[in-house]
């Protein structure tokens, strides 16, 4: 193991010490019948630090072609597969993304995302977003679409790096800014009472945990207690003051607790409760 991570630890250092790779991207077009293909391949022209630190995933190089040669087609298969969904953002390929777009700066980044999550519109280390955030976003995409646009923020951060380099004045970007936000937040104001109720709406629906089973109108909902703990309570509190556990994972358990929730939460019992 020792050795593995020696090695592995060694080939990283020395290919920063290396030249660098060139290789050439071919992006060949095939047309059959009605029926569009492509195939890329890559060609190795100076191995550079891959020959320290090869890639496990190297495309594979194409055989010469001319454009307008005519193929002969060897082999006709059908596979029966299924489309997979990109990979989820973790929070660092979030922040490239972040970075890409143009959205913060290197120092307000970490903090936006830290807000989301603690906000509860994102969680999970790869990251998945919440009804809430789900809510929040398609609200504001219908009431203020300018607030769901990159390239609001993008425009922006723009502005503000003109001041940095003389290119604009502090006085005309805040201007500007004021002008442009101000139409902004004029067309939030005008709808919210729609979006304070579909807010609403959808943080219920991420807490609803089905109806109570102690009262017959009542829906068991995800509560905090005030040193922190979570569980589940009616939604009818104090009129039913029905409480149950709720797991680490979030779910409803069957089980009834005690009045002392958080003490019972830090000692569950192996088995239901009678």
């Amino acid at each position: 193991m020792r050795v593995t991570v020696y090695d592995m630890i060694a080939r990283r250092f020395l290919a920063t010490l290396s030249p660098p790779s060139l290789s050439t991207i071919t992006e060949v077009h095939l047309r059959v019948g009605d029926t569009a293909f492509a195939a890329v391949g890559q060609s190795m022209v100076e191995p550079g630090w891959r020959e320290i630190l090869p890639d496990e995933h190297e495309v594979a190089a194409l055989p010469d072609v001319q454009q307008g040669q005519e193929l002969i087609v060897r082999e006709v298969r059908v596979v029966e597969d299924r489309t997979t969904p990109p990979p989820l953002h973790t929070q660092g390929t979030l922040l490239l993304t972040m970075q890409r777009l143009g959205l913060g700066t290197k120092s307000t980044r970490h903090e936006i995302l830290d807000l989301l999550f603690r906000r509860q519109y994102i969680g999970g280390r790869s990251i998945r977003t919440t009804a809430a955030g789900r809510a929040l976003v398609d609200a504001l995409t219908i009431y203020g679409p300018d607030v769901t646009d990159p390239e609001m923020t993008r425009h922006l951060e723009d502005r503000m790096t003109a001041i940095a380099e003389g290119r604009a004045t502090l006085a005309e970007v805040v201007d500007e800014s004021r002008r442009d936000l101000h139409e902004v937040l004029a067309e939030l104001r005008a709808h919210q009472p729609s979006l304070v109720r579909w807010l609403r709406d959808a943080t219920f629906l991420e807490k609803d945990y089905g109806p109570c089973d102690a009262c017959p109108d009542g829906r068991m909902v995800r509560r905090r207690a005030r040193n922190g703990w979570a569980f589940l309570g009616c939604n009818r509190f104090p009129a039913c003051r029905r409480r149950l556990r709720l797991s680490a994972l979030g779910q409803r358990l069957p089980w009834a607790e005690p009045e002392a929730i958080p003490e019972a939460m830090r000692t569950p019992p192996a088995t239901p409760a009678t």
